[in-house]
């Protein structure tokens, strides 16, 4: 026998909701597991099947009510740690001749560099199951998620290294 459907209501005072079908009555209506139950025809309209409860989405009320205290830069700012601070040449860097003369220098030559950093997103089709059910804060919601995922650390390393051969290659152009 197969494994029962589970659902979670997305309309209704059961928006969030998660149910799983217990069975169909005669008169065309799926019931549930806690008591509710939907017309068939409807079914896709007020539900959306879902793996596991593990798998429910968040409802438009709970991301639309989360306090907006500060802006995100100021609430992903990264606790300063030994490392940042001796690699920030502007503040609290080691006493170093070299960036003592760099810091001195006022040049408008500069350099352009591009990093690649992979984030998480979802999948095109959960995104239009979200963007119908939630609107446009679907887009700032996956935005802020994907700021968030991003260990400023390994994004220091990665930047370290890029720069480090940007700059190498800058300079070996240059004399020729």
């Amino acid at each position: 026998m197969a494994e029962p459907k589970t659902y979670q209501w997305l309309k209704t005072e059961n928006a969030g909701k998660v149910v799983t079908i217990t069975g169909e009555s005669e008169d065309g209506f799926m019931e549930f597991n806690d008591g509710s139950r939907c017309n068939k025809t409807l079914l896709n309209e007020f539900l959306i099947e879902i793996e596991s409860t593990k798998a429910a989405l968040p409802l438009a009320e709970d991301l639309s009510s989360k306090k907006k205290s500060k802006p995100l830069a100021k609430k992903l700012k990264p606790k300063v740690t030994e490392r940042e601070i001796g690699d920030n040449m502007y503040t609290g860097a080691p006493e170093n001749p070299i960036r003592e003369l760099l810091k001195r220098q006022s040049s408008t030559n500069k350099m352009r560099s591009e990093l690649v950093i992979d984030v998480q997103i979802p999948t095109p089709a959960v995104y239009e199951i979200l963007k119908e059910s939630f609107g446009n804060n679907v887009d700032t919601e996956i935005t802020q998620m994907a700021i968030e995922s991003i260990n400023i650390n390994e994004l220091k390393d990665k930047l370290d290294e890029l720069l480090k051969k940007k700059v190498k290659s800058y300079y070996s152009k240059s004399k020729k």
